[in-house]
């Protein structure tokens, strides 16, 4: 398997067809993605900002699990760059499996995004395709 394939979450690897599953059982009631951080900052800066974060989902009542995200960005003399970063899916349910009210996600992930200063979060309604949104 190729590194590029798989996600890798604190307990292993996921391999692209286990994603899948995954994605169709959440897809169901919805998930978000987020990170946070920044190209511009050191390992250490943003191994700091991941523990925050962490943090910060652990005291929210949604489930979750880290993974190591990726994407391709593009840099302002037009070459392109892979980048993998430490993410969170955050799933739409409570510690307890229950599912959390509709907009409670959409809007905890916002903020996320706010307060890291990301770009954009991958967000997926329930029964939806995933989309990238801003913080606006």
């Amino acid at each position: 398997m190729k590194y590029e394939q798989a996600i890798l979450l604190a307990e292993g690897i996921i391999t692209e067809d286990s994603l899948n599953r995954l994605q169709e059982i959440h897809r169901k009631n919805g998930y978000a993605i987020v990170s946070a951080c920044r190209n511009e900052f050191s390992k250490n800066e943003n191994e700091y900002r991941t523990n925050q974060l962490k943090e910060i989902i652990q005291n929210s009542p949604f489930s979750f699990k880290k993974v190591l995200g990726g994407f391709i960005e593009t840099k302002k003399d037009g070459t392109k760059q892979e980048v993998k970063e430490a993410s969170f899916i955050i799933y739409n349910y409570d510690k307890n499996g229950n599912v959390v009210e509709k907009d409670k996600l959409f809007k905890f992930a916002l903020q996320i995004c706010k307060k890291f200063n990301q770009d954009s979060i991958l967000y997926s309604e329930k029964g939806d395709k995933p989309r990238y949104y801003t913080k606006q």
